[in-house]
């Protein structure tokens, strides 16, 4: 058995050759390996692993003073997720990445105050789906403008969820689209 079927499973797998586009989800089944160090150092050496044996990327993942990851040796552009033991990556050519994964959480109404505005809250059903997706499209939106958004429930609003795909609006402005995937026990959202 390869090393590498031995620490991950990838779930999801999506390529587009038009921008060099790259979209992963892949679940880290090698439970020893976190408890070798803290949970920063875990996700940065996750990914880091991923990206050299999956994608041959030997390159370190540095952040901006905002956060946003990038790559050291390396000139795409990267969006990076986790929640639990799912990892996600979005990458491209061009600087417009941002990813989110959430594994499914029925506690998510509790928190719909930090996020959901006004428009949201009378033109979606509010359903423990729908909140998780509109969470995680303005998760994405929020990593593609790598944290230049002011008032994150108001200035990422979400106008439609249909098809697989989300209409986002941001800054009152600028209007892009994610695509998502929705599955039993998480949910996938990204920027196209």
């Amino acid at each position: 058995m390869d090393e590498k079927d031995e620490k991950y499973t990838i779930l999801y797998h999506v390529e587009e050759t038009e921008n060099d586009v790259l979209v992963f989800v892949f679940e880290w089944i090698d439970l020893t390996y976190k408890k070798q160090c803290s949970k920063v150092e875990f996700q940065r050496n996750v990914i880091r692993f991923f990206l050299k044996n999956e994608l041959g990327i030997d390159s370190e993942v540095l952040h901006h003073t905002t956060g946003a990851p990038f790559l050291k040796k390396n000139k795409k552009f990267i969006s990076i997720s986790h929640s639990e033991n799912l990892f996600a990556i979005h990458m491209s050519t061009i600087d417009r990445v941002g990813i989110d994964v959430q594994v499914l959480k029925d506690n998510i109404h509790r928190g719909r105050g930090y996020f959901i505005n006004e428009f949201e809250e009378n033109n979606f059903e509010m359903s423990t789906e729908e909140l998780q997706l509109i969470w995680s499209a303005k998760e994405s939106a929020f990593k593609m403008k790598k944290g230049a958004v002011e008032h994150y429930r108001e200035d990422i609003s979400i106008h439609e969820i249909k098809n697989k795909s989300i209409a986002v609006e941001i800054n009152h402005k600028e209007k892009i689209t994610c695509s998502f995937l929705s599955e039993e026990k998480y949910k996938v959202v990204y920027v196209i």
